[in-house]
C-alpha cells in the first residue's frame, strides 16, 4: 500500500508520517509513505498512490484539485483532506474527497479515519474470480450492484453489464468483502448502491434494480445497513 502526504508544513508531514507508522505497527501491512510539499511534486509522482492526505492551501496550487487530477487516472485512490478551514467543505465533496481532517490533528480521530479508509479501500479494490463457460473472469466487487439466481443461473448485475456465472450464490457469499448482504436465499445486494428501501423492497443504483425483503429479514437487514453506513461515514 502506498500512502502520500502533501502539505507545505514540515511539522504536519512529520506528524502524519508518525501517525501512519504507529497505526500500521501492529498489522501485517507495511505501507510505503511519500511526502510532498506542493501540488507539482505530487503530480510528478510516478508511483500509484492508494491513499493521499492533501492540504488544500499549498504554495503553488489547491492541493485538493491537484489530488483530484491524479485520481482521474487512478480512480480507486482515496483522498483525505487536511485543512484548518471549514469553508472548503463543499470543495471536498465536489472533488470526491473521502474524509475531511481538521488541524490540529488528533491521533484518535486520525486512527478512526484510517479504519474507515482501509475498509473503503478493501471494498473498492477486492476482486473475485468468476467461472464462466469458456473463461475465467476477474471482477472488482465495487462494480457489483446485485447478484441473483434466475432460472437456475447466477446473474451478477454490475454498473456496466449483467454477467452470468457458473458460481453459485454460496460461492459468491464466501468471496465477497463486507458491505454485501444476502437479503434472501437467491439474492445478494451491495449496501453502497442502495437508493431507498421500505419494509418490502430495496431500490438499488438509482432505482435501476429492485430486491424484495422477506418480512422476517427486515429488522436484521435494516440494522446491518445502518451499521454499514455508520462505519463508512
Amino acid at each position: 500500500m502506498n500512502i502520500a502526504i502533501c502539505d507545505d508544513d514540515e511539522n504536519i508531514l512529520k506528524q502524519i508520517t508518525m501517525f501512519i507508522k504507529d497505526y500500521f505497527d501492529n498489522t501485517s501491512i507495511t505501507p510505503q509513505t511519500f511526502q510532498f510539499k506542493n501540488g507539482n511534486q505530487m503530480r510528478q509522482c510516478k508511483t500509484p498512490i492508494d491513499i493521499i492526505f492533501a492540504d488544500i492551501e499549498l504554495p503553488d496550487s489547491n492541493g485538493l484539485k491537484a489530488a483530484y487530477e491524479i485520481k482521474k487516472n487512478h480512480p480507486n485512490m482515496i483522498i483525505i483532506v487536511i485543512t484548518s478551514y471549514d469553508r472548503y467543505l463543499d470543495d471536498a465533496f465536489e472533488y470526491d474527497a473521502y474524509r475531511f481532517i481538521h488541524k490540529p490533528i488528533e491521533k484518535a480521530y486520525f486512527n478512526s479515519v484510517m479504519d474507515n479508509a482501509l475498509n473503503r479501500y478493501k471494498h473498492i479494490t477486492t476482486r473475485i474470480i468468476l467461472n464462466q463457460k469458456n473463461e475465467i473472469k476477474a471482477l472488482y466487487t465495487n462494480e457489483i450492484v446485485m447478484i441473483e439466481k434466475n432460472n437456475r443461473k447466477t446473474v451478477i448485475h454490475t454498473i456496466n453489464s449483467n454477467i452470468e456465472t457458473c458460481n453459485t450464490i454460496e460461492d459468491l457469499v464466501s468471496m465477497l468483502p463486507p458491505g454485501f448482504y444476502r437479503i434472501h436465499k437467491t439474492c445478494i445486494i451491495n449496501f453502497s448502491y442502495i437508493s431507498s428501501f421500505n419494509h418490502e423492497t430495496v431500490q438499488l443504483y438509482n432505482n435501476s434494480y429492485l430486491a424484495y425483503i422477506p418480512r422476517r429479514r427486515y429488522k436484521d437487514f435494516k440494522n446491518s445497513y445502518l451499521f454499514y453506513m455508520s462505519s463508512t461515514s
